[in-house]
C-alpha cells in the first residue's frame, strides 16, 4: 500500500478498513437485485458472473455495521492505529445468500451464472467494475485476511453486529 510505503508517519496514525460486501446491495443496487421473469413460475433469478460456491466476505448490514467498527476503532486507538480492521461479519456463499433472500422474502430463488462478457454487455462499465470486485472474491477468498486485520471479536463488538441474514431480513421490502 502506498501510504504504508511512502508515508510511514501517516500510516502509523491511520486505521485502514477492509469493508466486505454490502448485503444491502441486494435491495438497493440494480445490478445485484434478483428479478422475476414470466417463464420462471414465480422464481426470482440472481444473475451473477461468478460461481454460486464463491464465498462472499460480507459486511452484513453495512449501513449499521460500518459505524460500529469505526466507533470501536476510534475508541481503541492503542489497538487500531497503523492496523487494518476487517469489516466482515460472516462469509456466506452465493448459494447461502439465496437461501437467506428466500427466507426474508418468502419467494423462491435461483442462481444463474452468466459469462463475464454477457454480464458486462448487460450492465456496462458499472457492471464491469462490479464483476471485477466479485471476481476478486472468487480468486482470493481470503482477501479480507490480508495484512493480519483486526476483527469484530478483537474489538469486542461481535455481539453488536448484524449478519447477512439479518441484513436481508431488515431490507426485505426492497428485495422484490
Amino acid at each position: 500500500m502506498i501510504i504504508k510505503k511512502e508515508y510511514p508517519k501517516l500510516a502509523a496514525k491511520t486505521t485502514f478498513l477492509y469493508v466486505g460486501y454490502y448485503m444491502n446491495n441486494l435491495a438497493t443496487f440494480p445490478f445485484m437485485k434478483l428479478f422475476a421473469t414470466p417463464a420462471t413460475s414465480g422464481t426470482y433469478l440472481w444473475l451473477q458472473p461468478i460461481s454460486p460456491s464463491t464465498v462472499i466476505p460480507s459486511a452484513g448490514d453495512a449501513s449499521y455495521n460500518v459505524g460500529i467498527f469505526v466507533r470501536a476503532s476510534l475508541s481503541q486507538p492503542e489497538k487500531t492505529l497503523g492496523k487494518y480492521v476487517r469489516v466482515v461479519v460472516d462469509t456466506p456463499t452465493h448459494t447461502e445468500v439465496l437461501k437467506y433472500w428466500s427466507e426474508a422474502t418468502g419467494k423462491k430463488s435461483a442462481f444463474m451464472q452468466v459469462e463475464a462478457r454477457d454480464w458486462n454487455a448487460l450492465y456496462g462499465a458499472g457492471g464491469e467494475e462490479l464483476y471485477l470486485n466479485l471476481k476478486a472474491f472468487e480468486e482470493n477468498p481470503r482477501w479480507a485476511s490480508d495484512n493480519d486485520p483486526l476483527t469484530g471479536q478483537d474489538l469486542g463488538i461481535e455481539g453488536e453486529l448484524l449478519g447477512s441474514k439479518e441484513a436481508l431480513i431488515k431490507s426485505k421490502d426492497g428485495l422484490v
